[in-house]
């Protein structure tokens, strides 16, 4: 099973290092690339991130277009603020938080894993 906090670790990652390879990410991650990647996935269909496929042959993770609004939303439902103070941490209809946002990365991870862990007992 995945660590709930890969999402958030992943993120963390590529916002202060702007682009890593999925070797360098899993690799400061202690995870495998698999697992890296699977999230990365996850994460890309959102536009969290973007995964680039260099000639070289490597893998490099991206900031992608929603990136800063999704690490803003994610401050933001933390009840981070400049000012010190709490924010209303509750979302407005139509919002979704981040724990729901990462809820979801978890449960399809869980669900693909499942999948797969279900085609190798049926062959």
């Amino acid at each position: 099973m995945i660590d709930q906090a890969l999402p958030h670790r992943l993120v963390t990652l590529i916002q202060r290092e702007r682009e890593v390879r999925i070797t360098d990410a899993a690799r400061a991650l202690k995870l495998d690339e698999k697992s890296v990647m699977d999230v990365a996935k996850i994460l890309s269909e959102p536009k969290i991130l973007e995964i680039f496929y260099a000639v070289s042959g490597d893998i490099i993770l991206r900031q992608g277009k929603e990136f800063k609004r999704a690490v803003a939303d994610k401050e933001r439902f933390e009840g981070v603020s400049f000012n010190e103070r709490k924010v209303d941490t509750t979302p407005t209809e139509g919002q979704h938080s981040v724990s729901d946002f990462l809820d979801l990365v978890r449960r399809r991870t869980d669900d693909k894993k499942r999948g797969l862990s279900q085609e190798r007992t049926a062959s």
